[in-house]
């Protein structure tokens, strides 16, 4: 059965011949969501791409097309059928940020006799480098969804913390009950 909107070509009153092509153009009623705009409307096309074109939106490169089902929204290709009237299109971009971070030091124990056991004694500070580090970003529908580093290049390097830590044995010292030693 035609839907009201549906096309044939040819005409249905044109008289049919052996090896003719007949063509049915269905439309569909499609909701599209994209640059925070939802548009309804009634179009015909195989897949997605050209269902999103006939809503007079253009897609990116990048960009995706989500469709709703039962469970949810699920991404498809441009060039897949249309099954779904409902469709976000999601925008994609990406850029390179720099950023200077610090980078922190590490601790590094060092055993001295020079300390009873337990005891611990900061002999260094501890300094923060510094890095330049380059990030790949990715946006979508203007989120940051994802970065990954493309170079960190450090500028200064940490200095890492020395802390001494004891191993001299302490003696143990008794006293009798007026608390001289015994």
């Amino acid at each position: 059965t035609l839907g009201e909107n549906d096309t044939v070509t040819p005409a249905m009153d044109t008289a049919l011949t052996n090896g003719m092509r007949i063509r049915v153009q269905r439309y569909l009623d499609l909701t599209v969501t994209a640059d925070g705009k939802t548009t309804e409307k009634s179009v015909a096309a195989e897949n997605y791409s050209d269902a999103v074109e006939a809503m007079g939106i253009t897609l990116g490169e990048n960009d995706r097309i989500l469709v709703a089902t039962a469970e949810g929204e699920k991404q498809v290709k441009a060039e897949d059928n249309v099954s779904s009237g409902v469709i976000r299109v999601v925008r994609i971009r990406t850029e390179e940020i720099t950023e200077n971070e610090a980078v922190a030091y590490s601790t590094v124990y060092e055993d001295t006799e020079e300390l009873y056991e337990g005891e611990t004694e900061t002999k260094t500070e501890g300094v923060e480098g510094e890095a330049k580090v380059t990030y790949t970003v990715t946006y979508a529908d203007g989120e940051e969804e994802n970065r990954v580093v493309k170079t960190k290049e450090v500028l200064k390097e940490a200095k890492n913390a020395v802390v001494l830590r004891g191993t001299k044995e302490k003696q143990n010292v008794f006293t009798d009950a007026s608390g001289a030693p015994s």
